[in-house]
């Protein structure tokens, strides 16, 4: 069997399994965010090239091939990290240069290296495409969506499912870990699960539906009044999300048992006479939808699970992930992407937001209300965040892979940038307060030197930039930590937000917020960060 780091040659057709099983992974942390383009007037110039963008990059690509009328040639389009490690390692050798594992823009499905550059350029660059250069003239770039991150954490995902006695931090960095796992990684992919999934091994899973609509994705059982829909993710209050799995031999069936803490019915029933699922309160008859057939669809990569009822009608679970419900439906064909199913341990993480719900702020002033023609409080504050979630959210993996350095609860993160300016729409060339502060959540160059002050990127929020916020608060904090022991945690975190404002010093200001801008920094913060923590996703799962 041969290694990723084995692989020599300029071609990445030996890996083109093991990047096919990433990119699926991809599109399961953030559904169908990869789509293809061989619709569009391409042709390819070798068989290892991927014909993937994401939608917005397609979109635009197509208006110029388009408007010039002609087939565009290709070279290179998204390139999964497998790929990108076998180019980098032989990039001497085949007299070429690539750029390092987890910095190319082709891992994010934005780029393009093309023939006739010069012809095409001009179309190109109509339709939001930037030419790199002539330092790599065949290149051109997409502004969008960064999902570069995601591509790691999609690496580091299938590594750890694959190798459980050997699991590296699911963080969506490339540090030296993940880089000796991919290149250690079988250049042919990773096997299915035993005898193709069959049996599921009896244990404590989430079941994820892998739908094509967006949506909340767990499978949640509603112990309380017996029902069953899509929870948005696995954190409390969803604990109807842990299912108990064993198989009846005797019955050559699954069962599948809800561990939510309400009191009530929980096992999964599929009342195949109507395409309903609800829970039962036990397994004897007539509760006969109890039953489950699991299968594993290798080409889908998912689970499918059919309910052996004894009523004729429709019997595979089915998740509705558009509107949160679960139903049965006749078959496993499209429409009904919601009966793919990922199974995952359940090992629930700590909430890294639940410290947030510990304070309970008084919210924004009336001064820092007034601009949205709020009157001021904390629900003037929670509705400033969720004007500011499109902008802020997106940025989401940043924030947590801060939030996990700088152990800082990541929805505090992102309402600082809501705070400082407004998701970035209140800098200009990601600039803010005068020019003073730089970047999403607005680093003070006239506090620390210019130069020291990380560049933002070209979408003011770059990973650097919100590491470095991360870690100006961080450093807050523990001067609250030091200074007040006495303090619960969770009064050194907000004493730091209001430093982060205001400078040390309000570590010893009675109330932290007098002298903040406002009046009201670290409240109006903390209970943006409320409204974010209730409505967060991850990585994991993203709704």
């Amino acid at each position: 069997m041969a290694l990723v780091k084995e692989i020599t040659g300029c071609e990445t057709s030996p890996v083109r399994s093991l990047d096919q099983q990433l990119i699926d992974e991809v599109n399961v942390i953030i559904p169908n965010v990869l789509v293809s383009i061989e619709d569009l007037n391409v042709e390819l110039t070798g068989s290892s090239v991927w014909t993937l963008l994401q939608l917005p990059a397609k979109e635009a690509l197509g208006r110029a091939i388009a408007e010039r009328g002609e087939i565009l040639q290709i070279n290179s389009g998204y390139r999964p990290l497998a790929g990108q490690l076998v180019l980098f390692q032989n990039a001497s050798e085949c007299g070429y240069e690539v750029a390092p594992v987890g910095s190319s823009d082709h891992q994010s499905g934005l780029a393009l290296d093309i023939e006739d550059n010069e012809g095409w350029r001009p179309y190109l660059e109509r339709h939001g495409w930037k030419w790199f250069g002539p330092a790599d003239d065949v290149h051109f770039d997409f502004e969008g969506q960064d999902i570069g991150n995601t591509a790691i954490l999609a690496f580091q995902q299938l590594w750890n499912r694959n190798n459980p006695n050997d699991p590296i931090p699911e963080d969506g960095i490339y540090g030296d870990q993940t880089e000796i796992r991919l290149g250690n990684s079988p250049a042919e992919g990773f096997p299915p699960p035993v005898n193709g999934g069959l049996p599921l091994e009896p244990g404590t899973y989430f079941l994820k539906c892998l739908g094509d609509v967006e949506g909340p994705r767990w499978l949640d059982g509603r112990t309380g009044d017996g029902t069953v829909g899509l929870a948005p993710n696995t954190d409390p209050p969803y604990t109807g999300i842990k299912w108990e799995v064993t198989f009846d031999e005797a019955a050559s069936a699954y069962r599948f048992k809800c561990l939510g803490d309400v009191e009530g019915p929980r096992w999964l029933d599929g009342r195949t006479g109507d395409g309903t699922v609800g829970l039962a309160p036990n397994t004897d008859p007539p509760y006969t939808g109890i039953k489950w057939e699991v299968t594993f669809d290798e080409a889908a990569s998912a689970y499918r699970f059919k309910c052996l009822g004894d009523v004729e009608g429709p019997r595979w679970l089915d998740g509705r992930t558009g509107d949160g419900t679960v139903g049965l439906a006749p078959n496993t064909d499209p429409p009904y992407t919601g009966t793919k199913w990922q199974v995952e341990p359940a090992v629930i993480p700590e909430n890294p937001n639940a410290i947030l719900y510990e304070l309970t702020p008084t919210g924004a002033s009336a001064e820092t209300a007034e601009s949205d023609g709020l009157p001021g409080g904390g629900e003037s504050s929670r509705k400033m965040a969720e004007t500011d979630a499109p902008k802020v959210l997106r940025f989401v993996e940043r924030f947590q892979v801060a939030g996990r350095e700088y152990n800082l609860p990541p929805a505090l993160l992102a309402a600082i940038a809501s705070r400082e300016s407004r998701g970035g729409s209140a800098l200009n060339d990601c600039l803010g307060d005068g020019g003073a502060g730089v970047g999403i959540m607005q680093v003070d160059q006239t506090v620390r030197p210019p130069a020291e002050v990380t560049d933002p990127g070209p979408d003011c929020a770059s990973q650097e930039h919100i590491n470095q916020a991360a870690s100006i608060l961080r450093g807050f904090v523990d001067q609250a930590a030091a200074a007040h022991p006495e303090w619960s945690a969770a009064i050194q975190l907000q004493a730091g937000t209001a430093s982060y404002n205001a400078g040390p010093d309000q570590i010893e200001v009675p109330d932290f917020d007098e002298g903040t801008t406002g009046g009201d920094y670290s409240n109006d913060v903390i209970a943006r960060a409320q409204y974010y923590a209730d409505n967060w996703r991850s990585p994991a799962a993203v709704v």
